[in-house]
């Protein structure tokens, strides 16, 4: 869903007079020679211009007469929209399907001076306007009774405006997108929406909309209001984006990938197909392998297909995913050895507890996956439980005629042992102890720092291979390693 939120100036509207003239409901004469629109509008309604409380009316009871006058005609085609009809004709072209209008409606207690220049019969007019000109656009006024000049009220009203308008959006994969027009805008409603849009960029994609003034304001012989032509749309995310790269590169290398959805969140005009790879990525992080391969709209297969990634990725490399992704999906084998370069995410973090409990677990669930195809077992044997992990090492070494007493099955022995003594013993493990596994049983040269990573990550990988029936079409290369490199690329 896309919104449109626009606070509502005095020169946001005009009226097109029987002349054809547009007069402004802000221009009054009052500055850099503005023609004096405000008394004409008040002619053409064959209105005196009055005073109250020692100020001649002005765009609050004007704006008020026009409302009512539409209202009894059911028309809102000579009301024109000077700064927004451009604005909300390109969004609309491209999915707008809200728009709030912010009307300024401040309190008795404020002096005439101020409440005569309110805008929230502006707000009714333009609303309207697009109702008219746009009947598949759901519009909403937006008026609190707040003084126009108090920040904290303003800022409080429209926190709880904000939240209960998003509310449904958050913690969903509904796709919500927020636009501000805030060139009208008086300076505390414009600080608070900067605020307010600021801290929803960490939610939802956030933009500024700036409509460009007319050149001239008006037309030089017949003083008609002219209509913006031209606006820039500016992602708010690109004003954080320089310290936020960091941040996003930081949680990508370690595997993080719902911080760095979080963080993308606020790009995606720039990255949203990195942004739903993050999404996507962070299923297999949490282990929810069938989700990711196998779920039509969370899983990867829908990012796979979107027309975006194939303008973005070279023919041949995007031939690959999808060839591998298919070989994937449909074997529960494949999808568990895809399991391996998530153990190393888990490594380069320094959760070499973590690491090691999921290399055990890929490592059973090899062995498992085979006892099933193969059928290792009768009925009989097991009596209706699934064999234990020691179950199924001494059963493949049995199939495979490997000896008990070789350093392979103590290696295997040793490893089942040591995710025992952690899940028992609430034990953690070093990346010392988890390599001191392969040393008692092969002679390997200790090394230090990240090599020792890399060869731990290497030896876990030949052992996994070792029971990792190959001809079953099993990409030796990882898919998701394939995935994480190609995110981090975008990102360098």
């Amino acid at each position: 869903m896309k919104t449109l939120f626009i606070t509502v100036g005095t020169r946001q509207v005009g009226w097109r007079c029987r002349d054809d003239r547009v007069c402004c409901f802000g221009a009054d004469g009052d500055r850099n020679e503005y023609p004096r629109h405000v008394d004409r509008l008040y002619q053409e309604l064959g209105v005196e211009r009055g005073r109250e409380q020692g100020q001649r009316w002005g765009v609050q009871d004007l704006s008020d007469r026009y409302y009512q006058y539409c209202l009894a005609q059911d028309d809102f085609s000579p009301v024109e929209l000077l700064l927004d009809h451009q604005v909300i004709e390109q969004q609309y072209a491209q999915g707008l399907e809200h728009v709030v209008l912010w009307g300024t409606n401040q309190p008795e207690t404020t002096a005439w001076s101020y409440r005569n220049k309110d805008t929230h019969w502006l707000a009714y007019l333009m609303a309207g306007k697009i109702e008219q000109n746009w009947p598949e656009l759901k519009v909403e006024i937006f008026a609190p009774v707040v003084d126009a000049g108090d920040n904290r009220a303003i800022r409080q009203m429209l926190e709880a405006f904000m939240v209960a308008h998003t509310q449904p959006f958050l913690g969903n994969d509904s796709e919500f997108s927020l636009l501000i027009q805030s060139k009208g805008a008086v300076p505390a409603i414009a600080q608070s929406l900067e605020i307010c849009a600021a801290g929803l960029v960490r939610q939802f994609p956030v933009f500024s909309i700036f409509p460009a003034e007319p050149v001239p304001l008006f037309a030089e012989e017949t003083q008609s209001a002219n209509r913006s032509g031209q606006n820039e749309v500016i992602s708010i995310g690109e004003y954080f984006w320089p310290i936020e790269r960091l941040r996003i590169v930081s949680a990508w290398q370690r595997g993080d990938f719902q911080e760095a959805a979080i963080w993308l969140v606020a790009h995606q005009n720039r990255y949203r197909l990195l942004y739903r790879l993050a999404k996507g990525l962070t299923l297999a992080t949490n282990w929810q392998l069938k989700t990711f391969f196998g779920h039509r709209q969370l899983g990867i297969a829908q990012w796979l297909a979107s027309e975006s990634l194939s303008k973005a990725v070279e023919v041949a490399q995007l031939e690959t995913w999808r060839m591998t992704f298919e070989q994937i999906r449909g074997s529960r084998l494949a999808q568990t050895w895809e399991a391996r370069f998530l153990v190393y995410l888990l490594l380069i973090q320094g959760s070499y507890t973590d690491a090691f409990m999921r290399f055990a677990q890929t490592l059973e669930r090899l062995l498992y996956l085979q006892s099933e195809t193969e059928g290792w077992f009768s009925q009989n044997e097991l009596k209706g439980y699934h064999p234990g992990f020691k179950q199924l090492i001494d059963r493949w070494f049995e199939r495979q005629q490997k000896s008990f007493n070789s350093p392979l099955y103590k290696q295997f022995d040793s490893i089942r042992n040591t995710r025992n003594q952690i899940v028992h013993g609430a034990d953690s493990v070093s990346l010392q102890q988890i390599y001191a596994i392969w040393i008692r049983s092969h002679s390997t040269d200790n090394k230090s720092g990240e090599l020792e990573l890399n060869l731990v990550y290497d030896l876990m990988t030949q052992t996994l291979q070792k029971v990792c029936d190959r001809p079953l079409n099993v990409p030796e290369n990882s898919f998701l390693e394939s995935l994480y490199s190609w995110g981090l690329a975008q990102l360098l």
